[in-house]
């Protein structure tokens, strides 16, 4: 079962880990579902349908307390929740229409929402003094031909966005900062800012210099888009392809050291699993201590736990599409060519959600 997979970590380990989360993940779905997860057994513990009407949930970010949630729907709308289950703001980030909501930026001042412009829609916290929050105006301008996709923020002032190549068909689906770089690359020219999506190729770019440092296929370019996440300690970066199968690779140093012209080698493969059997559409990490683990989320209905760089814990179970979730834990490492793990018993509890004047919906749970 879940929970003997569960338990063959420590006790110790799992209050280490799981402390700041409260033993909980958070996944959604195309059904408009949200779902709470114990951590420590893999149980589902609520099951909250109707978060967006009947539109499905594209995206989602927790802020950096772990206290509010934000729900981006394909209504157009970004709600934000608590965890008492209450809709706390709603966000006109489509003014009134549908739009695709592909990532949700919190940052220290303002919320960025993208998708479906060639402009960012902005969010100043000033202005959550209501429930239904309007979009400021966003002065940077277009700097793209096409639609933003996703950007990724490295402090105190950098912002990098991507979007979509219409001539190549490749999609700029995820960047992250790679963290503990941001001192080094002015000086050996190497690179701070990971890409990827279209074609299975991730990118390798030098923010100071605004130049390609290196690129490798991660996965089949006839798969299509992939996601990615990086570890917060800059060791791991976890690629995930439309087919299922989730690549661990060590990028400490990869392309860190200067380096004449573009170099196509790939970083070291330490682990290549597939713990789902359909597409990964959501891959996150967190460390805890010395203690890493990888969380994905799959079209299979699934949202899987393993350690990192390789060897699995389990499944939560889930009736519906997932297509995102949330979570922190670590990884051991082997290969595994089939899926593993059981899926949950049915929620312990559900709640149905309904439109109301104020906006207010269960979506979450009591601490």
């Amino acid at each position: 079962s879940i929970k003997e997979e569960w338990e063959k970590l420590s006790p110790e380990y799992l209050r280490n880990t799981c402390a700041s989360f409260r033993k909980r993940v958070v996944s959604s779905d195309s059904a408009s579902s949200v779902i709470c997860w114990q951590a420590d057994t893999g149980q589902k513990v609520k099951q909250f349908h109707r978060c967006h009407g009947n539109t499905e949930i594209s995206t989602m970010a927790l802020d950096g307390t772990q206290t509010r949630l934000f729900t981006a729907g394909a209504d157009g709308e970004v709600k934000v929740w608590d965890f008492n289950g209450r809709c706390l703001h709603t966000m006109n980030a489509g003014l009134g229409r549908p739009v695709e909501i592909s990532q949700v930026l919190l940052l220290r001042r303002s919320i960025l929402v993208m998708g479906w412009e060639r402009m960012l829609t902005v969010f100043r916290l000033h202005s959550f003094s209501q429930s239904f929050v309007e979009p400021s105006e966003w002065k940077g301008g277009a700097q793209h031909r096409g639609d933003v996709l996703c950007a990724a923020f490295q402090p105190p002032q950098t912002l990098v966005t991507g979007k979509e190549d219409s001539e190549n068909f490749i999609a700029v689906t995820r960047l992250f900062f790679i963290p503990g770089r941001a001192s080094v690359v002015a000086v050996t020219g190497g690179a701070d800012l990971v890409s990827c999506g279209g074609s299975g190729t991730v990118r390798l770019w030098n923010t100071v210099h605004s130049r390609l440092v290196g690129q490798f296929t991660a996965h089949n370019s006839d798969l299509g888009s992939i996601v990615m996440t990086v570890s917060p300690c800059g060791k791991y970066l976890a690629t995930a392809s439309r087919e299922g199968t989730i690549r661990t690779w060590d990028v400490q140093r990869y392309c860190l050291e200067p380096f004449e012209g573009v170099t196509e080698k790939p970083p070291r493969l330490l682990c290549s699993s597939r713990p789902h059997l359909d597409c990964v559409t959501h891959l996150e990490t967190c460390i805890h201590g010395d203690k890493l683990l990888l969380l994905s989320a799959s079209s299979d209905s699934s949202v899987a736990l393993s350690f990192l760089p390789g060897e699995a814990v389990g499944l939560f179970g889930q009736v519906c599409r997932a297509r995102t979730g949330h979570l922190s834990t670590d990884h051991g490492g082997q290969d595994d060519s089939s899926p593993r793990g059981v899926r949950s018993p049915p929620a312990l509890s559900e709640t149905h959600t309904d439109q109301n004047a104020e906006g207010r919906r269960e979506c979450g749970e009591s601490e």
